[in-house]
């Protein structure tokens, strides 16, 4: 009985030296591939490669370079000799960067047929390819041959990764179309633009056409926020498959910034879209320019007449040719010693020519002459409603 008690202590110690062993010792992470070999690989090109996986456990190691705007996209296929009853449950492909051996940025599973990855958008630089058999118990494409090829487009209108904040976020200018992708369900994308004139902005989000918009799952979101105040947004849309914009009020010399984002059960991975912007808002009608010399003295208005009624005047002339601007002076002396000269705003667009809102110039001028019947603030509140009902913004103060 003694001995028994004495063998069963002794399983006991032996269970727990092992147990506290695996506690011990920590795991650690395997490099999928030595530097020194990833660094001997053959670099793809357009032209397709041909190789073979010796047994279960040979890997094939390829390398690509990322333009620094642009995007490439990998072709795996079984080469047009292969059986296609050897090829089993076929390849694995794996993408890594080149500072990051450990954790692939993009992998395909089980690839038994022509396999072409989405346009990858990456940090531009030197990415690794790996690949395998998917299995490594039977069903392996053993002395299998296939094709290979990697097609990089180099364009300068493709977003530049990493634009994940907003800090970091690609600016575009109004007009010119960009694209972009959202490579994993974490991936989001800032792009920031200047307004060039106060007015309307619109982000017009697309599916990329060569994309069927079936596997594009629930879609893009697009937000927009202001550089004044990054944590309140302005305007968004939601659910984009094929197109979808958001417009908002935009003030000249501002900055916004335009986020491409999707936090839906099924997102767009890999999938590409096109991203442009327009702009919208009163254009100036340009004054003519005139030279005022001794030669050319300034031109007067013909045809003048005055009514006045209990302190009120009104008054009409005819309009000169080629004169795009008028000014009005008017005094209580005959001597104009002290006159007053009336000129109508011309900071959004100029009122004294023929343009929709020229009768606001009226407006202003009776506010100038008439105070106690056309007050300031009604002469603003014109201006407000009006270009905010017919251009969409709030002109400044």
């Amino acid at each position: 009985m003694k001995q028994r008690t004495m063998k069963i202590t002794k399983n006991i110690i032996c269970m727990t030296s092992i147990l506290v062993l695996f506690i011990l010792i920590k795991p650690t992470k395997v490099y999928a591939f030595s530097m020194n070999e990833a660094r001997n690989s053959p670099v793809l090109t357009s032209q397709y490669r041909t190789t073979r996986l010796r047994n279960e456990y040979d890997v094939k190691l390829f390398q690509v370079q990322m333009p620094k705007s642009g995007c490439f996209r990998i072709t795996l296929r079984p080469n047009a000799v292969a059986d296609e009853n050897d090829i089993g449950h076929g390849w694995n492909l794996k993408i890594y960067r080149k500072d990051d051996l450990k954790e692939p940025v993009k992998q395909y599973w089980q690839i038994e047929n022509k396999m072409v990855t989405e346009k990858l958008v990456l940090t531009s630089g030197t990415y690794y390819i790996e690949v395998k058999s998917y299995s490594e118990y039977g069903m392996s494409p053993i002395m299998v041959p296939f094709d290979i090829k990697a097609d990089v487009v180099s364009e300068n209108n493709w977003e530049q990764e990493n634009n994940n904040t907003f800090k970091k976020a690609n600016k575009i200018s109004i007009g010119k179309k960009y694209q972009g992708t959202l490579f994993d369900d974490i991936d989001e994308d800032w792009f920031k633009v200047v307004a060039p004139n106060t007015g309307r902005i619109t982000a017009t989000l697309n599916c990329d056409p060569d994309t069927d918009v079936n596997d594009v799952g629930d879609g893009w979101d697009v937000s927009v926020y202001s550089a004044s105040d990054i944590n309140t947004e302005i305007a968004k849309e939601e659910w984009i498959i094929t197109k979808g914009s958001v417009r908002f009020n935009v003030v000249k010399g501002r900055t916004y910034y335009i986020y491409v984002h999707s936090y839906h059960y099924s997102f767009p991975e890999g999938y590409t879209y096109q991203l442009a912007t327009s702009f919208k808002g009163p254009k100036a009608t340009p004054a003519k320019k005139t030279t005022n010399t001794s030669k050319k003295p300034v031109k007067m208005v013909t045809g003048v007449s005055l009514k006045v009624k209990k302190k009120k005047i009104n008054i009409r002339f005819k309009l000169v040719s080629n004169v795009s601007k008028y000014q009005i002076m008017y005094s209580t002396k005959k001597s104009f010693k002290n006159k007053k000269v009336v000129k109508l705003p011309g900071d959004i667009e100029a009122w004294d020519s023929p343009v929709p809102a020229s009768f606001l110039g009226s407006i202003y001028i009776a506010s100038v002459l008439h105070p106690e019947k056309v007050t300031n603030d009604f002469y603003e509140e014109c201006v407000t409603k009006f270009y905010e009902s017919f251009y969409g913004f709030t002109p400044a103060k």
